[in-house]
């Protein structure tokens, strides 16, 4: 018993030692972006800073699913996050683009990423991308298709951008406001666990990712 105790301090003073002077903030069991950390990556900081290009990216999930939309800016080579949208009863592009276009922000918009699951087409309307690109295109904003990559990669880059950097500032916040988001990286995203209780490293549950 005094040798786990011993060996659960060690291990905290490692970690806490790795988030002190090498930018590694500490990780959680069970989240797949387990250094997530409200301390360090919530913050008013990320707040939208009109005339700053806008960045929108969007998962395009129909019901009984989520619809998500980030509200981004890049601003000190740092990702700020200042708002989100996140729909869940939503069965029509109609209803969503609106809320999109009426945003105090959408002057300042000037590319749309994509989630790979904008092509598809949802109870015979046309695609995510052809309904934005028709709407959005002739205003000067881009819409960007997603490259082809691994989903291990594509996580591999957010957990990077989750580091802190030397001034130990993050490459990644996001504001207050942005609930949803918070709760995907601090409780819905999830490794999948094993009967024993111990975790996949590399096997998260596809369910509450769509932000």
């Amino acid at each position: 018993e005094d040798a786990s105790i011993v060996d659960t301090a060690l291990r905290e003073a490692e970690e806490e030692i790795g988030e002190r002077f090498y930018g590694r903030p500490r990780k959680r069991k069970g989240l797949v972006f387990s250094e997530f950390s409200p301390q360090y990556h919530v913050s008013e900081r990320a707040e939208y800073q009109p005339g700053f290009d806008v960045l929108l990216a969007v998962d395009p999930g129909w019901f009984p699913s989520a619809f998500g939309v980030l509200f981004c800016q890049i601003i000190e080579d740092q990702i700020r996050i200042f708002d989100e949208l996140y729909l869940h009863e939503e069965r029509n592009l109609t209803q969503i683009l609106p809320k999109v276009k009426n945003h105090r922000a959408f002057r300042d918009i000037t590319a749309v990423w994509f989630d790979p699951a904008v092509d598809q087409h949802h109870q015979g309307q046309d695609s995510a991308y052809e309904t934005w690109t028709a709407d959005l295109r002739p205003r000067g904003i881009r819409l960007l298709r997603p490259e082809k990559h691994h989903e291990f990669d594509g996580r591999m880059r957010v957990h990077d951008k989750l580091l802190l950097n030397g001034a130990q500032q993050p490459y990644l916040i996001c504001h207050p406001r942005t609930k949803w988001f918070q709760w995907e990286m601090t409780k819905g995203y999830r490794m999948r666990q094993r009967h024993d209780g111990t975790f996949h490293s590399d096997e998260p549950i596809n369910e509450d990712n769509h932000l």
